[in-house]
């Protein structure tokens, strides 16, 4: 059964299929398009390429409770709507191993005649319409040091002996990624090190900047609705230093990775790595009919005592 929840900016979660008082009834997340930028020609059109408007969403919330509980579920539900958008910082809906980030900008609450249940139309603005799928990897230093695999959260693989890094030995790690489009990455490079060379995917990520030991370097190649690129140390102190100017100019930093079934990940094991890859899809996995009939299936005869019909 795929799993529905919204995580909101303060971090609470809703489950929005197995709670007593609040199910999902109707939503369109399978809904998708793409828009032709295209120039006129004498026969037909020229397509030069397309691209993607910001998705909404409709969506149907019921609360099915009595009176005092659907007003209490739906009161904590939209504090945190409306926390999303006072802060800018959005919420997070998630179906199975995906997410898309989003801001519930519209929403329309009415109770049925007998109070048990009430119904929430709600509106789900995401300024980048992809859905993500995670994959991730973790590599310690070379000195006896795992590799973990992680389903939803990093990936990576390096090779680069960098000049300062005298004793390393290059290594390389491969993770299965089996993803059909460019995926964008977040390095994270746990001091020390002189410097941070990684080649992921045939891509070089170098940044000509020092980090000591307790410190992390974390270069986030996402540049889209949400996201806006960024390269940053992080010092024991917990201060926040911007590097992308000590970045090589002969390769570009925020750079995705190819598609690829398998990607490779070299560099020269002296410091550890966490890399997440993250993989857009215009919908998320599994089939939308399918998922929703399950979902009204699983708890449909109490819906209907509850309701009374």
């Amino acid at each position: 059964m795929i799993q529905v929840l919204y995580q909101a900016s303060s971090g609470n979660v809703y489950n929005l299929k197995f709670k007593r008082k609040m199910r999902l009834k109707t939503a369109n997340f399978h809904k998708y398009g793409w828009t032709r930028d295209v120039s006129a020609l004498r026969f037909g059109e020229l397509l030069n390429r397309f691209t993607k408007d910001p998705q909404v969403y409709q969506a149907t919330l019921m609360f099915v409770a009595g009176y005092d509980a659907n007003r209490e579920a739906v009161r904590a539900l939209h504090e945190d709507f409306e926390r999303d958008i006072i802060m800018q910082t959005p919420g997070r809906i998630i179906w199975g191993d995906c997410y898309i980030d989003c801001y519930v900008i519209s929403s329309s609450t009415y109770p049925a005649e007998n109070n048990l249940w009430a119904t929430n139309d709600i509106d789900i603005y995401c300024p980048n319409p992809f859905w993500i799928q995670e994959k991730s990897i973790s590599i310690s230093p070379s000195s006896g040091g795992e590799i973990d695999y992680y389903t939803k959260r990093y990936a990576y693989t390096t090779w680069y002996m960098y000049p300062y890094s005298y004793a390393a030995e290059a290594t390389k790690s491969t993770l299965a990624l089996g993803y059909y489009g460019f995926s964008d990455v977040r390095i994270v490079a746990h001091g020390p090190f002189s410097a941070m060379y990684l080649s992921i995917g045939g891509n070089v990520y170098n940044v000509q900047y020092s980090c000591a030991e307790g410190e992390y370097m974390v270069v986030d190649t996402r540049q889209n609705g949400i996201y806006k690129g960024q390269a940053y140390v992080v010092t024991a102190g917990g201060q926040k230093v911007n590097v992308f100017d000590y970045r090589n100019p002969l390769y570009s930093l925020y750079e995705k990775v190819p598609p690829a079934d398998h990607v490779s990940i070299d560099y020269s094991r002296t410091y550890g790595v966490d890399i997440t890859f993250y993989m857009e899809r215009s919908e998320p996995i599994g089939s939308g009919a399918d998922d929703y009939a399950a979902i009204l299936a699983q708890d449909g005869a109490a819906i209907t005592a509850k309701m009374g019909e």
